[in-house]
C-alpha cells in the first residue's frame, strides 16, 4: 500500500494581479475549444455563470450548482454583487488536466504547482480538473472568489495586499456540501495542507513583524493568509467580522494598511498577541493520510478511494466515535482505524455490507491475521454506530454500542477508513488525551 501524498491545494494557487496580467493569456484563451474532444467537453450555464468544462459531465453538473449557491454567500460577504447586463454571465474555464491548463494561461512547466488563476483582464477564472473533489471545489471557489471581489467591489485599484486579498479567497473556499446544501466561510475540519500548523511557526518566527505583513514588506504565503484572515473573520467569537470588514473597505480604498489595521483593531502589538493564543487554540484536528476525503459539515466527512482512504486525528483521544452511514452500493467496507501511528503501523476495524466486522492490524507494513466478528442486522436502519474507549492501555471496541474486541493498544491515534468507494461518517466526537473532561464536536 502506497500512501499518495496530495501536493499543496491552495497553498499553491496564483491569482495574477493587475499590473502581473500577461498578454498571451487572452490570446490562448482561443485555444480552450482545442484541448479536448467534444464528448468530454460540456458547456454548463447557470443565472451567473458560463463554465467551460472539459470532464466529465456530471462534475461540470456539479460545478454548476456549487458556483450557483455560492452566490448568494458571496454577495452575502462582499455585501455587493457584480453587474450582469445584458444577459452577461461570468465566465469560468475549468481545464482538462495541468498541461492544457497552463498552456492557455500562459505559464510553463516550471509553474506546475498552480492550479488556478483570475484574470482581472479578461475577467475568465481558469482551473483544471483537480485530482480530488474537494480540492477541485476549494480551487473552484478560492478562484471565483477572486471574481466576485474584483468585479463587485475591487474596481480599478491597486491594491493587492496577499494577505487581504488572497486571505478572502482562502476564507471563501473551505465549505461543507453534500451535492445539495452548500455552506460557505467554515472553518475547516481537514485540509491537505495543515494551513495553521505551518503558519503558527512562521508568525512565531523571530525575523517576523505584523507591521511589515500588513504593508506586504514581509513575504508571507497561503498558510499566513489563511491564518490570519480566519482571525479577521472568526476571532473573538465572530465579534472580528464587523472590523474586518470595514479593514478591507479601507485597504481596497488604497488607505495606509496599518493605519487602517489600528482604526479596527487597536494597537498592532496587542491585537498579533490575541491572535497566536486565538490561532494555537484553532489548530485542525485531523490530518488526511490517504486520499481523498471531501467535508460535509462541522462533524462529518466523506472518505473517497479506488483502494483505501484515511483519516486520523492530530492528537491522541481517550475516547471516539461516529455513526457510519452505511453506502448504498452491493459491496463496501468501512470504519474506524485505532493505533495509527503511520501508513505502515495501524489497525483498521471495518464492517462489511455483510456486518462482518473485520479487526486488520498492520506491524511494519505487514497484515497481521484478522479478526473477524459477525454482527446482527444495525440498530437504526441506514447507519452503523461505532465507539472505541482506551483505558489503561487498553481499547475498547464498540458497533452499535455493543463490545466487540478488546485488546492492548496504549499509542497511536484514532481515525477513518474506507476501502473502495465513498462513505460517510457524521455525528464524530472525541475526547483529547490533554483534556479528557473537554469534548470536541
Amino acid at each position: 500500500m502506497r500512501k499518495f501524498v496530495l501536493g499543496a491545494l491552495i497553498a499553491l494557487l496564483v491569482v495574477l494581479g493587475l499590473s502581473g496580467t500577461i498578454t498571451s493569456q487572452k490570446a490562448n484563451d482561443s485555444k480552450d475549444s482545442k484541448e479536448s474532444s467534444e464528448s468530454t467537453r460540456h458547456l454548463i450555464k447557470t443565472k451567473h455563470y458560463s463554465i467551460d468544462y472539459h470532464g466529465p459531465k456530471a462534475d461540470a453538473e456539479q460545478a454548476g450548482k456549487i458556483l450557483e449557491a455560492a452566490w448568494e454567500h458571496y454577495k452575502g460577504f462582499f455585501g455587493a454583487e457584480p453587474k450582469l447586463e445584458d444577459g452577461k454571465l461570468l465566465r469560468v474555464i475549468v481545464h482538462q488536466d495541468r498541461e492544457t491548463f497552463l498552456a492557455a494561461v500562459g505559464r510553463s512547466g516550471d509553474d506546475s504547482h498552480v492550479a488556478g488563476i483570475y484574470n482581472p483582464n479578461t475577467e475568465v477564472a481558469h482551473l483544471y480538473n483537480y485530482p480530488t473533489t474537494q480540492g477541485r471545489h476549494e480551487v473552484l471557489l478560492h478562484e471565483c472568489a477572486h471574481q466576485f471581489h474584483y468585479l463587485s467591489r475591487m474596481g480599478t485599484t491597486t491594491a493587492d495586499h496577499d494577505w487581504l486579498i488572497e486571505g478572502i479567497a482562502e476564507l471563501l473556499c473551505y465549505h461543507h456540501w453534500d451535492g445539495k446544501k452548500l455552506e460557505m466561510l467554515v472553518m475547516p475540519i481537514m485540509t491537505a495542507e495543515d494551513h495553521f500548523s505551518s503558519a503558527l511557526k512562521a508568525f512565531k518566527s523571530p525575523e517576523f513583524k505584523l507591521s511589515e505583513f500588513l504593508t506586504s514588506s514581509y513575504e508571507g504565503d497561503y498558510d499566513t493568509w489563511h491564518a490570519f484572515a480566519s482571525w479577521l473573520q472568526y476571532g473573538d467569537k465572530g465579534k472580528n467580522a464587523a472590523n474586518f470588514a470595514k479593514l478591507a473597505r479601507e485597504v481596497e480604498a488604497e488607505k495606509d494598511p496599518i493605519e487602517a489595521f489600528k482604526a479596527s483593531f487597536g494597537d498592532v502589538d496587542k491585537a498579533f498577541a490575541s491572535f497566536l493564543v486565538w490561532l494555537e487554540e484553532n489548530q485542525e484536528h485531523w490530518s488526511n493520510e490517504f486520499p481523498q476525503w471531501q467535508s460535509l459539515g462541522n462533524r462529518s466527512l466523506r472518505g473517497i478511494s479506488e483502494s483505501e482512504a484515511m483519516a486520523a486525528l492530530k492528537h491522541d483521544a481517550s475516547e471516539f466515535e461516529t455513526v457510519l452511514l452505511l453506502p448504498d452500493r452491493e459491496e463496501w467496507l468501512a470504519g474506524i482505524v485505532l493505533n495509527w501511528i503511520d501508513d505502515r503501523n495501524h489497525v483498521s476495524v471495518n464492517i462489511n455490507h455483510e456486518g462482518l466486522v473485520v479487526i486488520q492490524p498492520t506491524v511494519d507494513n505487514v497484515l497481521e491475521e484478522p479478526i473477524k466478528v459477525s454482527m446482527p442486522k444495525p440498530r437504526k436502519k441506514g447507519q452503523r454506530h461505532f465507539k472505541v474507549v482506551r483505558n489503561r492501555g487498553d481499547s475498547v471496541i464498540y458497533v452499535d454500542k455493543r463490545e466487540v474486541k478488546r485488546f492492548h493498544c496504549a499509542t497511536g491515534r484514532f481515525g477513518l477508513s474506507v476501502t473502495k468507494g465513498s462513505a460517510d461518517f457524521t455525528e464524530m466526537k472525541w475526547k483529547l488525551v490533554e483534556d479528557p473532561k473537554k469534548t470536541k464536536k
